[in-house]
């Protein structure tokens, strides 16, 4: 209660923890920037923390390491996706994680860069961070299948989860490609899978737009 007897307004987060986390925030957004620009090799936290304005001490106290910092920046790009992420009658519903990151070609260039170094040993928190992705994503996928399959609009006679992991490994394989060649057709490849798995019968999959590759 205040001095007039009015009921106080709730405080809200102030000073310097909203301060933190807007800092923070500031510092995943442009790791993409500065990532996209310069690529994985030169892309330093010192560099980030010069696009930011801090120092490089400043921001090893946000993130202790570079692969640290890189892992939190697909992390986020996941939350911000999966926020929107709905069941409902398209195959790859589920892929909207995937497709966040495909849609921003920096976040692209790092998640496979991030990838590769997962299969190293010493990369422990990318590793982490792609065993616990996939296997979230897979079964995320198996339930828009099996709603799929339920209204009758996935095979009976294909096993989920191998499509689910197939699903995936389509949209990485294209967005691998689509980088090294802006001509691969990412939106037609996952269609024709979407073809695939789906119950149309043969001769019903839609002709390509005219002046986009094929794929």
């Amino acid at each position: 209660m205040n001095d007039t007897g009015e009921q106080a307004a709730p405080r809200t987060k102030r000073g310097p923890y909203r301060k933190g986390i807007e800092r923070r925030r500031q510092i995943l957004d442009k790791t993409v920037e500065v990532f996209n620009e310069r690529g994985y090799e030169h892309t330093s936290l010192r560099a980030i923390a010069e696009s930011v304005g801090l120092t490089h001490a400043a921001v090893s106290r946000y993130f202790g390491s570079r692969e640290q910092l890189f892992v939190e920046v697909l992390r986020e790009a996941d939350r911000r996706a999966e926020t929107d992420l709905a069941v409902d009658d398209s195959l790859t519903a589920a892929l909207s994680s995937a497709d966040f990151i495909t849609r921003v070609p920096g976040l692209m260039a790092l998640f496979n860069s991030m990838l590769a170094r997962a299969l190293e040993s010493d990369n422990e928190d990318a590793r982490a961070y792609f065993v616990d992705r996939y296997a979230r994503l897979r079964g995320q996928i198996r339930v828009v299948l099996e709603h799929g399959r339920a209204i009758g609009a996935v095979r009976e006679d294909i096993p989920l989860d191998t499509a689910a992991s197939l699903l995936l490994a389509a949209m990485d394989g294209l967005s691998t490609q689509w980088l090294l060649d802006e001509k691969v057709d990412m939106q037609a490849g996952m269609t024709l899978l979407d073809h695939l798995l789906g119950t149309d019968p043969p001769g019903t999959y839609p002709a390509p737009t005219a002046g986009v590759p094929a794929g």
